[in-house]
């Protein structure tokens, strides 16, 4: 009972010898806005940097432990790999011996009571907020510019400019709004 009749539509195609064509920008292609694009490039980066310091800053009560957690486990780890390191010699330092007793945890002790001076940090925020404005807007300004022109790669700044930008505004509405206070 084998059926050996070609099926139907089967045996009468025959693909397409068509070459799949891509676009590769040429050499003058992304020259063209390469005058534009190495400023908006760092100035997104500064931006965002100075964005998410914004953020930490605000946060600050949260983000000072964090920190003062991460500086705690860097000091601890220093104090016993300097231990082994020596064999032990080192403790037979009283200056070291002093260091570790009384003042190693002074700086993460800091950042764990952040919150006892909250208030006079507060009223720096607008130091970290407006250059994180100003540099995510000229990144956006310039991205912007750069899409008008008609030159490639600027889409991807001009997004990640805004996210950061807005992160600051977001965050410098909260301070305005809280009253000229950061987050407590």
């Amino acid at each position: 009972m084998e059926n050996n009749e070609e099926k139907i539509g089967f045996g009468d195609y025959q693909p397409d010898e068509k070459e799949i064509v891509r676009h590769k920008p040429n050499a003058e292609e992304l020259a063209a806005g390469k005058g534009l694009r190495i400023p908006a490039r760092l100035l997104c980066i500064f931006g965002s940097i100075a964005s998410g310091i914004t953020m930490m800053y605000y946060l600050l009560p949260i983000f000072a432990t964090l920190i003062g957690a991460f500086l705690a486990v860097i000091l601890v780890v220093f104090m016993v790999f300097s231990v082994i390191v020596t064999l032990g010699m080192v403790l037979m330092s009283d200056g070291y011996r002093n260091w570790i007793g009384n003042h190693m945890m002074d700086v993460p002790n800091f950042f764990f009571n952040v919150s006892k001076h909250i208030t006079e940090l507060s009223k720096y925020f607008l130091i970290t907020a407006i250059p994180a404005l100003v540099l995510c807007g000229a990144a956006i300004a310039l991205s912007i510019i750069g899409i008008n022109e008609k030159h490639k790669r600027f889409v991807g700044i001009l997004v990640v400019s805004i996210i950061f930008f807005v992160n600051a505004l977001l965050f410098t509405i909260f301070y305005i709004a809280n009253g000229g206070k950061t987050f407590s």
